[in-house]
């Protein structure tokens, strides 16, 4: 599928690599397609290896270098551990570092004032599951695992429940209202199995009062939420309350053993959790489930998405100081998208018209609209906060914080083609071939301080070099414009001629491409490199900037050269400044190269005259000399 397949196409070590690898085992898992998943598991791991020295069978977990997806990763490692390849102790180590992961995550995340809504799903999925893969590893050790006020009913549970069926869920948490009446639960972080019954106790901690009820078959969809109405407690603002969700289905315990279990595991040292509460006065009631004990439970329709419902992809991402910038797709199956809005740092921007995008109909392909589902948005905040995407659908909203790149970024990996940074390959061609056919060769440009004296080319050329620029210095033979290269030697006396980021500071390289077919013999080579993409330098004789396609111009049949090879190198991204921002926001996005360099051989005399510019000798030496001396520190760093 789509997940797949930018997954292999997108860079090793790269964000977009790891966010889509995780996607794709996440769907396989999620679908059941196990003997897809473990390959995909492996793909993901090497890109945590890559990308952030992490392994993720046993991960090294620290504070505020956790990857967005960790715990999505190691809960969905846990579930093809247990489920698919049965080996429960595996799934059990996976569950309890994906609770690592996650409460590290969260606290991460506190300075912020966020608290990611997926990753607190995923905190208590592994949290359920990992007591049950304890309990299919060793049922009776289990027990002594788990908190002591939780062994009285659980162990049994533990011992003879399937891992696929959990059934306990105990949190704490702090009523933001007085006089609480009114707690909404979200079924997408319950673990539930279809026709449970279920049993709810809430306690006002360190009191005795308590509400409780039992649901028989509710037949809930986990997009749904529970509406929990009751006789308002006489508690202030701030009160913490224990919630217990018990599946009861085949026990036999009485109501008031299973009441008092939750509630103990609820009070089990877990940190509390913000539900949607109210006070008194503010109730509504619909679609009533069941009245008893002091709960009115009511069915209360789906808020949202939940993340299954909804997917999306990242095509591209910059960020400057200034805000940061994404291009995409989302789509949300049945359902068409209206909006969708980007927020972080308190800033927020919403897009309401969508861009074509027919590629993804191959992929979902049963959704004619999600060819309408391409993105674009800028948002002019502070780089380096959680952004978070939502949807706004005709089935609801659904949420992501998005895994962007944390910074800083890992090191590229090496070009396939060589180490560049030494010496490029055509250059390294270029020596080799010069050495074989012999002779002079001369470098223009060639003023070096001591220091680099050792960089090549000149120490791999075994014939004798010459070496030219318009200003003496160290390992300058000649000096003179390079205009004018048939005054200072003679017609066909080098074998062979060399530059490095020297053609921008010649006002008219063509007549310098003339001259060196001149001073060549028949047969003589040339290498040139001159920059592409690069920053203003050596002002005021910075004149051009070169393409790979520019120097096969410039030194092609026209000139009497046979272009043996030529390429652009060095890729670079270019981010437009604030004026032009608006209307060049994919700039940064497009390939944009450093350099580019071309290897030639003479293959004809060219006629005098047949290059021609009105260009003084006396006066374009002068300007010549206003390349400053120091110039060479501000230039590019040749690698010639």
């Amino acid at each position: 599928g789509y997940f797949d397949t930018r997954a292999e196409s997108s860079p090793p070590a790269s964000a977009l690599a790891c966010g889509f690898a995780y996607r794709h085992f996440k769907e396989c898992v999620n679908a059941g397609l196990y003997d897809e998943a473990l390959p995909s598991r492996d793909r993901l791991a090497r890109v945590y290896r890559e990308r952030y020295g992490l392994a993720l069978a046993r991960p090294v977990l620290e504070a505020g270098k956790i990857p967005f997806n960790l715990t999505g990763a190691l809960f969905f490692s846990g579930i093809l551990e247990l489920n698919g390849l049965r080996r429960p102790g595996k799934a059990a180590e996976a569950f309890a570092a994906a609770v690592e992961a996650g409460d590290l995550l969260q606290e991460s995340q506190n300075p912020f004032g966020l608290r990611d809504g997926e990753t607190e799903a995923l905190l208590a999925q592994s949290r359920r599951h990992l007591p049950m893969a304890l309990a299919a590893a060793e049922p009776v050790p289990a027990a002594r695992k788990i908190a002591a006020p939780r062994t009285s009913l659980t162990a049994r549970l533990f011992s003879r429940f399937r891992p696929s069926r959990p059934f306990l869920i105990a949190e704490r948490f702090v009523s933001p209202a007085a006089r609480l009446s009114e707690v909404v639960l979200p079924l997408d972080v319950i673990a539930r199995r279809p026709a449970a019954r279920l049993r709810i106790v809430l306690l006002a901690a360190g009191t005795r009062d308590y509400r409780a009820a039992t649901l028989a078959d509710p037949r809930l969809s986990p997009e749904e939420s529970l509406r929990l109405e009751f006789a308002p407690f006489d508690a202030p603002a701030g009160t913490p309350f224990l919630l217990g969700v018990l599946d009861l289905s085949g026990e036999t315990e009485a109501p008031a053993a299973a009441d008092l279990q939750a509630l103990r595991a609820a009070a089990g040292g877990r940190p509390p959790i913000v539900l949607g509460c109210r006070g008194v006065g503010e109730r509504t009631a619909t679609d009533k489930l069941t009245d008893e004990h002091g709960i009115t439970v009511f069915r209360v329709g789906a808020p949202g998405l939940s993340g299954a419902r909804a997917v999306y992809g990242l095509d591209a991402f910059w960020c400057d100081a200034h805000g940061f910038y994404l291009r995409g797709w989302a789509h949300a199956h049945e359902h068409r998208m209206r909006a969708l809005r980007v927020e972080s740092a308190g800033c927020a921007a919403r897009v309401d018209t969508f861009s074509d995008r027919p590629d993804l109909l191959a992929h979902y392909p049963g959704h004619e609209h999600v060819r309408h589902g391409g993105f674009a948005v800028y948002l002019a905040c502070p780089p380096g906060h959680p952004v978070r995407l939502t949807l706004e659908t005709d089935g609801g909203p659904a949420s992501f914080l998005l895994p962007l790149p944390e910074g800083p970024l890992p090191p590229w990996p090496r070009s396939p083609d060589g180490d560049y940074d030494d010496i490029s390959p055509m250059l390294r061609r270029f020596v080799e071939l010069a050495n074989a056919r012999g002779g002079r060769v001369l470098q223009v440009g060639a003023r070096t301080p001591p220091s680099l004296a050792g960089m090549p080319p000149r120490p791999l050329l075994r014939g004798p070099v010459t070496g030219l620029d318009i200003h003496p210095g160290h390992c300058v033979d000649l000096v003179g414009d390079a205009h004018f290269l048939s005054r200072f030697l003679r017609a066909g006396s080098v074998d062979a001629v060399v530059s490095g980021s020297v053609l921008e500071h010649l006002q008219a390289p063509w007549l310098f491409a003339a001259e060196v077919n001149r001073v060549l013999k028949p047969g003589g080579l040339i290498y040139h490199e001159a920059p592409g993409a690069w920053p203003a330098h050596a002002q005021p004789n910075d004149f051009w900037r070169m393409s790979a396609e520019g120097l096969r111009a410039l030194f092609g049949p026209e000139s009497g050269f046979e272009v043996l090879e030529a390429r652009d190198a060095g890729p670079v991204a270019m981010i437009p400044g604030p004026a032009w921002r608006e209307r060049h926001l994919d700039m940064p996005t497009v390939p944009a190269f450093a350099m580019a360099e071309i290897l030639a051989r003479k293959v004809a005399e060219i006629a005098p005259g047949a290059v021609a510019w009105p260009l003084r000798a006396g006066a374009s030496e002068e300007r010549a000399r206003r390349y400053p001396v120091e110039g060479l520190r501000l230039a590019p760093e040749s690698r010639s």
